[in-house]
Parts: C-alpha cells; sequence; structure tokens
C-alpha cells in the first residue's frame, strides 16, 4: 500500500472507465430498467467504478483532491461504495440520510424519488452516467496535474 503512494496515478484509468462504462451499458438494458435486477445492477456499478479508481492510484491512499473538476463526484462514489459494499444499501440511519441528502443535491435530483423504497435513487441518466463522467474528468485532471 505504501508503495502505491509514491506511484503516480496509472493512465490506463481512462481506458478502463470507459470500459466499465461499455460492460454496464450492455447489461443494464431497457429491459433492466425500473426492475430490482436493475437497481442491484446500478449498485454494483458503483462498487465497480470505485474499484477502478482505486486499482489504477486515483483514489484509495490518495486524499480526493477538491480543486480538481469532479471531485465532489468522486467523493459521492466514496460514500455510495462504502454504504452499499459495507452495509445495507438502503436508507436507514442518519449517516445513510445524509448520504441521500448529498447525492441529491450533488446530482441535482430535487426530490426525485427512488423506484424502490427505502433506496438511493441511481437513475442511469441523472446519477450513474454524470457520475461515470465526472470520474473520468478528475482522472483526467489529475493525470494532468500529475504529468506537469
Amino acid at each position: 500500500m505504501f508503495r502505491n503512494l509514491l506511484q503516480p496515478p496509472d493512465r490506463g484509468v481512462i481506458e478502463a472507465l470507459h470500459f466499465l462504462r461499455r460492460i454496464y451499458e450492455s447489461i443494464h438494458t431497457e429491459s433492466q430498467r425500473n426492475t430490482e435486477r436493475g437497481h442491484w445492477i446500478s449498485e454494483a456499478f458503483v462498487v465497480r467504478l470505485w474499484a477502478v479508481l482505486e486499482a489504477h492510484r486515483i483514489v484509495g491512499a490518495r486524499t480526493i483532491v477538491k480543486s480538481l473538476d469532479g471531485a465532489d463526484e468522486v467523493r459521492v462514489c466514496r460514500m455510495l461504495r462504502n454504504q452499499i459494499a459495507h452495509s445495507k444499501a438502503e436508507i436507514t440511519g442518519a449517516k445513510a440520510r445524509h448520504l441521500d441528502r448529498t447525492v441529491r443535491r450533488v446530482f441535482k435530483l430535487g426530490d426525485q424519488k427512488s423506484l424502490f423504497e427505502g433506496k438511493f435513487v441511481l437513475s442511469k441518466d441523472t446519477v450513474l452516467r454524470p457520475m461515470h463522467e465526472a470520474c473520468l474528468r478528475y482522472s483526467h485532471a489529475l493525470l494532468d496535474k500529475h504529468a506537469a
């Protein structure tokens, strides 16, 4: 882990992020929209998105650089990943309610309802695609910063 701190972020992250999006789009088809299975696929996408960022040393041992484009969305990705992977993927308790408010604020969801009672809004169009795009912007910005 400490060795990774000394290594720069891996430029392969951009290709990996594009590949992850293609996989997600091929699995989460129109027939999966608005279904419990589709919601589960969306939760898995968040976990995998964070894993790609971590594997390529964009995040993880590194702190999120707040001044870089996409940092807010990357932070929300981390928070959602932790909630989904290490706890119930449900809005129960004060911490999860705070996360729900944060997701709504960052992605400008307003009063958009989740299709499933007590679950986070993980809409493909209003949360996941914008989150993915923000992770790409953040990765590009971090790579540029390290190249300078």
